[in-house]
């Protein structure tokens, strides 16, 4: 046992994973294999038809893009920049210097009503909005049976959810990186294993907003369990107006940047499957929607190493110690990249053993060659993900331009490709934005900045 241990530490000391690493990895691989079971229920208990619906409803309510407007990443870097001179105490609580926790409080407080008043703005606007697309063109409550009910519980859960997020941006911000992944490692089991009772129940689309509404409930609940202390004497120690992080001045210069980049974003990882939805056909919507979700999985899981050392990046550049800040970054970026091309090699071998077999799942992806682009595209992002982060530690955001870029190419591509090719069609847009300007635009823009 003990020579069993020393071998597990020895194996994650080599690949450079800590706790928050391992709840993160933890978390990944839930989602990986939750996934697939996912996509095989849905495409059991949904025709390909539905199916359509149900990675279109993903697509749309990913545009609180637009609400949250690049706010917790700017939030995140900020507060850690904070927590450089402060120190969590044995009750649980952050001490420190009173002008630097009203700091803090005011970014937090400042997070909890933006996000509040926020997902009210997108449920009188996005049910209206879905309602009016899923309605062929007309806003109208007949046959809600089939998606209106259901789009209208999922926008309003995620508007609640909104709450939940502030909640983590500032955990995460003061430096709780691993008890944030670990709620939302024990939150997304409990919502899919809800997900699953629901859509093998034949609760169809309502599954959606159902496991939804579970997640928020159990999130909700350890982050009180756990963090209550903290929570209520940041939040309530202080009622002076002096000393507040002044957003105008201090925050919307960076956080506007970082929102055009996130709204790019989703132009280039999302807007393709509503265009597919509507110019091709449901069913191939919903094979480019679980095909592009499996790799992004991947890429979340692989960026890893970089996005849990976002807190530590902060605090080591607010701290002026930069030599320590590069040698974590490239000993992260080298482990990580090579940990996703193993994982990409291995798909693309079970792949091909599923493809002998004639395995049905396959009929939920799309085909061989769109499915190769978007593994090599994978692994570029994965890189210029990577560099995105170790710049906006600096809490700037010189990938604005290339963001821009990438998702207007990608669109223009997609509305000219998507109604002629399809799927194909949608892959090659969704390449050439990722790789002419995000992989080429992103390393010289990173060998430009990191040397100033």
């Amino acid at each position: 046992m003990i020579r069993l241990e020393s071998i597990v530490k020895s194996l994650a000391e080599l690949l450079g994973i800590d706790k928050a690493i391992g709840f993160n990895l933890a978390r990944g691989g839930w989602n990986a294999f939750s996934g697939f079971i996912t996509i095989y229920l849905v495409a059991r208990y949904l025709d390909p038809y539905m199916q359509g619906y149900y990675y279109t409803f993903y697509s749309l309510v990913a545009l609180q893009v637009f609400i949250e407007m690049g706010l917790g990443f700017a939030l995140i870097q900020f507060i850690s920049h904070e927590m450089a001179h402060l120190s969590w105490s044995e009750n649980k609580t952050v001490e420190g210097g009173e002008d630097v926790k009203r700091r803090l409080q005011s970014l937090v407080q400042f997070g909890y009503s933006w996000l509040g008043i926020g997902g009210l703005i997108l449920s009188v606007t996005l049910i209206p909005f879905g309602l009016y697309m899923f309605g062929d063109g007309k806003l109208t409550l007949n046959g809600l049976q089939d998606y209106g009910y259901a789009w209208i519980l999922l926008v309003l859960g995620t508007g609640v959810s909104l709450q939940i997020t502030a909640t983590s941006i500032a955990l995460e911000g003061c430096g709780k990186v691993a008890d944030v992944i670990f709620i939302r490692l024990v939150q997304s089991i409990f919502s899919t294993l809800i997900l699953w009772a629901c859509l093998s129940s034949g609760l169809s689309l309502y599954s959606l907003g159902i496991s939804l509404l579970a997640g928020i409930l159990c999130s909700g609940y350890l982050i009180y369990f756990k963090h209550r202390k903290f929570l209520i004497n940041l939040l309530f120690s202080f009622k002076s107006i002096e000393k507040k992080v002044d957003w105008r001045r201090e925050l919307l210069p960076f956080q506007w940047r970082i929102a055009l980049s996130w709204v790019s974003g989703y132009f280039i990882f999302q807007a393709i499957t509503p265009i597919l939805f509507k110019y091709s056909s449901p069913s191939i919507a919903g094979q480019f929607g679980a095909s592009m979700q499996f790799f992004l999985l991947l890429n979340a899981g692989a960026l890893t190493w970089i996005s849990t050392k976002m807190p530590l990046f902060g605090m080591l550049i607010s701290q002026k110690k930069i030599d320590e800040l590069n040698k974590i970054f490239f000993k992260n970026l080298i482990r990580s990249s090579l940990i996703l091309f193993g994982a990409l090699t291995f798909f693309i071998i079970a792949y091909c053993l599923m493809m002998e077999k004639e395995s049905e799942i396959l009929e939920r992806f799309l085909s061989p060659i769109p499915l190769l682009i978007l593994a090599f595209v994978c692994l570029t992002n994965h890189i210029v993900f990577s560099m995105a982060l170790y710049l906006r530690a600096n809490k700037e955001e010189p990938f604005l331009i290339i963001s821009i870029g990438n998702a207007l190419l990608t669109i223009i591509l997609a509305f000219i490709l998507v109604p002629r090719y399809g799927g194909l069609g949608s892959v090659l847009s969704y390449a050439a934005g990722s790789i002419l300007i995000g992989l080429i635009g992103g390393i010289y823009i990173f060998n430009l900045k990191k040397y100033e």
